[in-house]
Parts: C-alpha cells; structure tokens; sequence
C-alpha cells in the first residue's frame, strides 16, 4: 500500500507545476531581427507557463516589443496570449524576457506552442 500511495503523489506532483517538453515553432516575420529564445514551460493542470528571452540581434532599436503564444493540442487551437517583454524597448545586442507568462488552456495540456515576436522599429 505504501508504494502505491507513494506512485500517487508523485505522479500528481509531477503533473501540477511540472515543467513541459512542448514542440515550440517561430512565426516571426523574416525582416524582425528579434529573436525569441524558450527557456522553460511548466504545466499546472489549468495552464500553459512560459519563461523566455528576446534578444535584438539587429542594428535598429524596438520598442512596444511583445510575443504572442498560441497553444495547441495536436492540430486544434486551445489558447493565445499576447505579452510585452521587460523592458520592452531594445536596442542593438539587448535582452529583454518573459518571464511566467501564461496562455490560458482550460485544462487541456498544449503539445505545441508558437510564438510571434513584434516590435515597432524606433527612427
């Protein structure tokens, strides 16, 4: 019985605030020079959490930057956030991050997540 109880509460741990293996894909435009890096994701039985960083590897500075998520499970569409990046003006070679930003995804576990980085280019 121990064993059992024990197999219990760590599939159930392992199942709330766990971090996640999900395919990422990027659908930024190809002329952004933003590039968005996926550090960590973690499910928490509800929803989809992501850690990550933007980093502007171009020659002109952005402002207003953010990253749009969309969550899907197999082929269908469960959620989308849109969230600026800290901080949110990047000029050439700077960082900026997400840091635990969510996707809503009433409690169905996303396999995919894509991501689209935006900026206004500051003149």
């Amino acid at each position: 019985m121990r064993k059992y109880l024990g197999l219990v509460l760590c599939i159930a741990f392992l199942a709330l605030g766990a971090v996640v293996s999900i395919k990422d894909k990027d659908k930024t435009s190809k002329d952004i020079t933003l590039k968005f890096e996926l550090q960590k994701t973690t499910w928490n039985g509800d929803d989809i959490y992501i850690w990550g960083k933007v980093k502007n590897k171009g020659s002109k500075t952005y402002d207003a930057v953010t990253v749009t998520f969309t969550a899907y499970k197999g082929s269908k569409f469960i959620g989308r956030e849109n969230w600026r990046i800290e901080p949110s003006t990047l000029k050439k070679s700077q960082i900026g991050y997400i840091d635990k930003k969510y996707v809503k995804c009433e409690k169905r576990k996303p396999t995919r997540i894509e991501y689209k980085v935006m900026g206004t280019v500051v003149k």
